[in-house]
């Protein structure tokens, strides 16, 4: 063969060895696609969490191209905001693609944040205008802080604000409203301690009673007699009994179960553009004390601020949201009739237990979790602000403790008194 055959041919494998591997270099893409596209992610989102800015609704920096040098703010707003790992659903870093202007009120946040600290308890507080669903505060701990994690708390990257609990009596106003809704208005129950399967903690004293045609929707029990109870009283005296009875006497476990769903209390999307934890009631075990808030009662207190918050605006529901300037879809879930009504009675009850504390109307609750610890509730609608504010105390025992928690709360950092 001579020189010039050999060069050409020499030259031919050239060619098609760099040709082989121009056309392999090619592939890589497709055959690590995967890889390929998580690489470019991370570095996106990495050019992102530093270039992005996240204020409050009063223009204060939550987070400037990173965490707040300020280790209050840092911890304070840790479910809000999460972290760059997607650790907590639902937190705003997670999707974000532009700079944000949050509805929160960092001064309540922070305020919220260090009452449940120094209380030594584990919970959340969160508050809202019940008008338009504008979530203010919403703080859980423990708490993280994502410059010195080096030690985490056992439930640290849980929102106790979106995940579900046992609702204790709280959830008494839920079965009122599916009575009011079915037209019951009104009616007597004498509270004996026990009815059916139901009991209270005292007796209520004497009322024209019915009792259960059969014991098949259980035994509740109150922990003291009430005697002589109207519906009103039954509710805002937190009487088991009284509330099982015009329960299992006037409603059927599908109507109970349709009208809770109706109220948006199990919905997991009660938060815009954030999916929480789905609520769950079972009427077909412990009815009766399902309606009492106990059995296998589990609702979020995001949920819960939705129920309330539309009582508080006569019957109209609105959905939670950390987004300046949103607006969403309202939805009518009572009568004004009805919540007028539920409005007087707690406003009743809040001025004979616990006179003046807040200028406005609850329901305290306290949740028997089956392990000896009660989470303590309380749930609240101001005329002035109007907002809604649930307070949840895992493993808090009294709900007194936290009535006493939402009221420092609101003279401290929601009303400011002096």
């Amino acid at each position: 063969m001579s020189m010039i055959k050999r060069m050409r041919l020499f030259i031919y494998l050239m060619i098609g060895v760099a040709l082989s591997g121009m056309a392999f270099l090619m592939c890589i893409p497709f055959l690590h696609y995967d890889k390929m596209q998580s690489y470019q992610e991370i570095y996106l989102d990495n050019a992102l969490y530093q270039s992005v800015k996240i204020s409050d609704r009063y223009g204060e920096y939550l987070y400037d191209g990173g965490y707040s040098d300020d280790e209050w703010t840092r911890l304070a707003t840790f479910h809000v905001l999460g972290d760059t790992y997607g650790s907590v659903p639902g937190a705003v870093l997670n999707d974000i693609e532009s700079d944000e202007t949050l509805t929160i009120d960092l001064s309540w946040q922070k305020g919220a944040y260090q009452l449940l600290k120094q209380s030594g308890l584990n919970g959340t507080i969160l508050a809202a205008d019940f008008r338009t669903g504008e979530i203010y505060c919403m703080v859980s701990t423990p708490s993280v802080d994502v410059l010195n994690n080096t030690e985490v708390e056992e439930g640290a990257y849980l929102n106790k604000a979106t995940t579900c609990f046992p609702p204790g009596s709280t959830f008494k106003t839920a079965t009122i409203a599916c009575l009011l809704e079915a037209g019951i208005a009104s009616g007597t129950y004498n509270c004996t301690g026990r009815e059916g399967d139901v009991s209270c903690l005292t007796a209520h004293g004497s009322v024209n009673t019915i009792r259960n045609k059969d014991d098949e929707y259980g035994d509740v029990s109150c922990l003291t007699a009430h005697g002589s109870v109207n519906l009103k009283q039954a509710l805002y005296e937190s009487c088991n009994c009284g509330i099982s009875y015009f329960g299992k006497t006037y409603l059927t476990p599908s109507q109970w179960e349709k009208d809770i769903a109706r109220f948006h209390l199990l919905d997991n999307t009660v938060i815009a553009g954030c999916e929480i934890a789905s609520g769950f009631v079972d009427a077909s075990e412990d009815w009766m004390w399902a309606m009492d808030g106990q059995g296998k009662d589990l609702i979020s207190p995001a949920a819960l601020a939705c129920f309330y918050g539309a009582i508080a605006n006569d019957g109209i529901y609105h959905p939670l949201t950390l987004n300046m300037g949103q607006t969403l879809e309202e939805d009518e879930i009572m009568s004004l009739g009805s919540a007028r009504w539920i409005q007087e009675a707690l406003r009743e009850g809040m001025h004979v237990w616990y006179g003046d504390a807040l200028d406005g109307w609850g329901k305290t609750g306290t949740a028997e979790v089956g392990d000896g610890t009660d989470h303590a509730w309380f749930v609240c609608c101001l005329d002035d602000p109007e907002i809604v504010i649930v307070t949840m105390l895992a493993g808090g025992g009294s709900s007194q403790r936290a009535l006493d928690i939402t009221t420092e709360f609101v003279n401290c950092y929601v009303r400011e008194v002096e």
